[in-house]
């Protein structure tokens, strides 16, 4: 059955140049068109939001499909992934494989502030797959630990990431694996897939620490370098003088 792909206002470009893309507005104003034509399958793509992924789906005629589309629909809370806006969520709840093996899926909001700027209008940018690396770790931790992701502050020590093809705005399923490597330290796999192929691999280690241990080394640190620049300034000036 031919399909079209439901998406966001800011892949109106690549609409244009596929007609399998149709951005939703275009969805929304033919709707009764589009209700008498059971030829073409209707499938949620990126750059919606929750109501409007919702509305696409529950308009499927197909239940089998509804259920497999709802698991890219239920995103991380704003607390799970350290986030204040919840259109710059990124990824869905993890679905727990094994011990330490995860399942997420990329859920990119027409909002969201890496959509804002530095954007064709076509793939989605980069910069997505790392922030996306970022909020799928502290999750993954909290999932392997059991514990709450709210009480803790991430430190990334290295973030690796290999681009290997442009990921296009449809279904993005991703693999997650976690290790731990101390009491602190954890490493992380992350393959975003797209058609069952690897479109960008990122890799690396972070520390997962108590936000009050976080808090004082900031304080620390914060004096120790702030100091350091009142000295190179003062001597600076005092050699010019």
């Amino acid at each position: 059955m031919p399909f079209r792909i439901v998406v966001g206002e800011r892949f109106r470009k690549l609409a244009e140049r596929c007609d399998q893309y149709i951005p939703f507005t275009d969805y929304a104003n033919s709707h009764e068109q589009l209700e008498h034509n059971q030829d073409v399958l209707y499938i949620p793509g990126q750059g919606l939001d929750e109501q409007r992924r919702e509305l696409v789906i529950s308009r499927m005629p197909n239940q089998q499909v509804r259920e497999y589309l709802d698991k890219g629909s239920r995103k991380l809370s704003c607390r799970e992934a350290h986030k204040h806006n919840a259109a710059n969520i990124l990824v869905t709840e993890l679905e727990v494989l094994s011990k330490g093996h995860f399942r997420t899926y990329l859920n990119l909001h027409n909002d969201n502030e890496l959509l804002l700027d530095h954007f064709s209008g076509a793939h989605i940018p980069g910069m997505v797959v790392l922030e996306a690396t970022r909020q799928i770790s502290i999750a993954a931790w909290s999932a392997y630990e059991g514990k709450d992701a709210d009480d803790v502050a991430m430190v990334i020590n290295d973030i690796h990431c290999e681009y290997k093809k442009f990921a296009f705005p449809f279904c993005l399923p991703i693999d997650v694996r976690l290790s731990k490597l101390s009491e602190e330290e954890y490493e992380l796999t992350v393959e975003f897939l797209q058609n069952d192929e690897v479109v960008a691999l990122t890799y690396g280690t972070f520390k997962a620490l108590s936000k009050e241990k976080i808090e004082k080394l900031e304080s620390i640190l914060l004096k120790k370098i702030t100091n350091a620049r009142k000295r190179y300034f003062l001597e600076t000036f005092a050699e010019s003088a």
